[in-house]
């Protein structure tokens, strides 16, 4: 984002962006300790406190609150993270809402329609989609709504009109799963590659392999199972 020249002591308690660094009000000054406005975007290093802009926000770290512009980026933001449309933050702590709320590390919650986080997530997603885990160490913690999505190891709840737990690799099997369901998955479809400490409940229930866990449902279909498909109850103890 940011270049090395941009890592002066310099800072400023208020900053005033209309345009591109050329109108700022300090220009060139990169680190705000306060309140830092944009009337189209704002452009920063740092930013302890209060950041607002119409379009464009965008930060190398932030730590306070960010109301919400249309979009909102930031390399590191601790507080809360809101955008209109886009929010996006390579490492979130505290809470990021936003119609599509995108983290690679998640330390907290996420809000809005489509959630995702990518490396070690932990904490709650809340949204219409919400997807976890894409690149590695699964996800801990809750996520609620309509489809949720986990990949390479579920720690936690998942509760939705459909809910998947599968490995990365799910185009090869859904067998090659590492490391498995521990917890909870509760709606009107579960599918999930391996069970290995955990629960679904739902109508439809689908596992390829259960290591130990319990389905409950309509239909349960286990696919290691010495009767693979059993209404009610179906596992392995």
């Amino acid at each position: 984002m940011l270049g090395p020249r941009d890592e002066g002591l310099s800072f400023t308690p208020f900053k005033l962006q209309f345009f591109g660094e050329s109108l700022a009000l300090p220009s060139h000054v990169y680190n705000v300790y306060g309140l830092s406005l944009g009337i189209l975007d704002t452009t920063n290093h740092s930013v302890y406190g209060l950041q607002y802009s119409l379009f464009d926000s965008r930060q190398n770290s932030f730590y306070g609150v960010q109301l919400p512009s249309l979009l909102a980026y930031s390399c590191r933001s601790v507080g809360l993270h809101t955008a209109l449309l886009a929010a996006s933050s390579f490492e979130m702590q505290g809470v990021q809402a936003a119609i599509t709320s995108n983290s690679n590390i998640l330390k907290g919650i996420q809000l809005g329609l489509i959630n995702a986080t990518h490396t070690a997530p932990f904490g709650i997603q809340l949204g219409g989609f919400n997807i976890s885990g894409i690149y590695d160490n699964g996800f801990t913690g809750l996520q609620l709504g309509a489809i949720n999505h986990v990949y390479d190891g579920l720690s936690g709840i998942q509760i939705g009109a459909v809910n998947i737990f599968n490995d990365k690799y799910m185009a090869e099997s859904f067998n090659t799963d590492a490391y498995g369901l521990y917890g909870l998955q509760m709606g009107l479809i579960n599918v999930s590659s391996t069970i290995s400490g955990g629960m679904q409940l739902g109508v439809f229930n689908y596992a390829a392999d259960v290591k130990r866990g319990i389905q409950i449902g309509l239909l349960n279909l286990n696919k290691t199972g010495a009767l693979p498909l059993l209404p009610i109850v179906n596992g392995r103890f």
